[in-house]
């Protein structure tokens, strides 16, 4: 799905035909992917998009709604996304915080994670990959002077945009009149139920003949129900139970959907692309959001600061590629600071995560380098292209439109590239991640 278009300063007929504008590239992206699941161009394909620019294009300015694009894209970039997480001294808010962030104990940035209080007043901490997603760390909720009435005064309530309800044993009073009051508020809060991954190892150590994991995991969920009911009446939250050490398992992809569902399609888009990648389920996630945007990506280049190939009239914003290239391999963990924090995590060096990428690392991302991939394609287009398109709007017209198909080609075959290194550097590094989860992780 892609981002949402903020409305053009334009007259009201300028605008309505922006928009007719904006709904015919999304009825075209399905043709795009048509086209780059193939070998070659097809000759009634071309047509098929020929004919598509034409009659849109001549309806309406291309450059305008290619600048409402920009505008929607550098919107998307700087909008920022503040998760609250709250909990009682020990209920694992820095350990939730640092395995949302791909992170752990000791390593740069992460958060403090301690037996005793370690959090007095709120604590922002930063995603790797994006400044702009921040989780804030909330004082503990279990000290003497906590009072809920005024606790959300004083840790600036009204930034968050949704809160995580922590606790690691039952539910008690507080976390119901904070989730009462935030809910009088108009914001979402959600209730998590952590280390749960302790809570099943000490089941079967205590209980090893009968020991039943999905009946320890709904005894606890029975439990939080009941208590929910007794204080809540009618209105029964779902408890997502959780473990930061294994945050693949039991219910973090029960909360990530409920999450995607419930947030606008920027915020959306900030947190979804900026997990960690535990699994193929979240790649594919990113994946499948990154395609709803490579077509504004490919219209702008086509129609924003484009510079022409040489002794060929067609041009792209090789720049604005470059810069949105290298931040797709950020957004699937693949930049070399990302691939060196994995490999630290694993104890293995960098180069057999590295041998695992078949696309063009990211140092090897030139301008130079894109516009050679952008005219391979041009070529396979351009025997059919100006034969649909009528001589008069072969300078404008066509070459924006031959930019914008080639450079969409190129992107949607680079985004399948990424997404399948992703997939397999995932996959090298969880063969060492039981080796993993209990080795000291301070860096000398």
């Amino acid at each position: 799905m892609g981002c949402n278009i903020s409305q053009p300063k334009m007259a009201g007929k300028e605008y309505e035909n922006a928009l007719s504008e904006i709904s015919f590239f999304e009825e075209m992206r399905s043709v795009l992917k048509t086209i780059i699941s193939l070998p070659n161009a097809k000759e009634d394909l071309i047509q098929n998009i020929a004919e598509k620019l034409c009659e849109t294009f001549n309806a309406v300015s291309i450059y305008e709604v290619a600048h409402e694009l920009e505008r929607s894209l550098e919107l998307w970039e700087k909008t920022e996304l503040h998760i609250a997480v709250i909990g009682e001294t020990g209920a694992g808010k820095s350990s939730f915080i640092n395995a949302m962030r791909g992170l752990k104990p000791g390593d740069v940035g992460a958060a403090q994670v301690g037996v005793t209080a370690t959090t007095s007043n709120p604590i922002c901490y930063e995603s790797p990959n994006d400044p702009n997603v921040k989780f804030w760390d909330l004082p503990g909720i279990g000290a003497p002077e906590f009072r809920s009435n005024d606790y959300l005064e004083k840790v600036n309530f009204h930034r968050y945009d949704f809160f995580i309800i922590l606790c690691s044993k039952r539910f008690r009073d507080i976390h119901i009149d904070l989730a009462q009051i935030i809910d009088n508020e108009k914001k979402k809060f959600y209730f998590v139920r952590t280390k749960v991954d302790e809570d099943l190892t000490n089941m079967e150590r205590d209980y090893p003949r009968t020991f039943n994991e999905a009946n320890v995991l709904q005894n606890i969920r029975d439990e939080c129900n009941r208590y929910f009911q007794v204080y809540m009446g009618s209105f029964i939250p779902q408890v997502f139970l959780l473990s930061s050490c294994k945050l693949e398992r039991f219910d973090f992809y029960l909360l990530i959907e409920r999450l995607e569902g419930d947030l606008p399609i920027l915020k959306k888009l900030k947190f979804i692309l900026n997990l960690p990648n535990v699994s193929s389920d979240i790649i594919q996630q990113k994946k499948q959001l990154l395609e709803g945007e490579l077509w504004k990506v490919s219209l702008v280049t086509a129609c924003i600061n484009a510079v022409p190939l040489p002794d060929f009239p067609v041009a792209f914003n090789a720049s604005f590629l470059q810069k949105y290239m290298a931040d797709m391999y950020k957004k699937f963990g693949l930049d070399g600071d990302s691939l060196a924090l994995l490999a630290w995590h694993i104890n293995k060096p960098v180069e057999e995560l590295k041998a695992q990428i078949k696309s063009s690392q990211e140092e090897y991302i030139s301008t130079d380098s894109i516009i050679k991939k952008c005219f391979n394609i041009v070529m396979t287009f351009v025997v059919f292209w100006n034969k649909y398109f009528p001589l008069s709007v072969v300078t404008s017209l066509a070459n924006v439109g031959l930019s914008f198909t080639s450079t969409s080609r190129m992107l949607y075959k680079f985004l399948d590239q990424v997404a399948e290194d992703a997939e397999r550097v995932s996959k090298e590094a969880l063969k060492h991640v039981e080796y993993d989860i209990n080795r000291p992780l301070n860096r000398t």
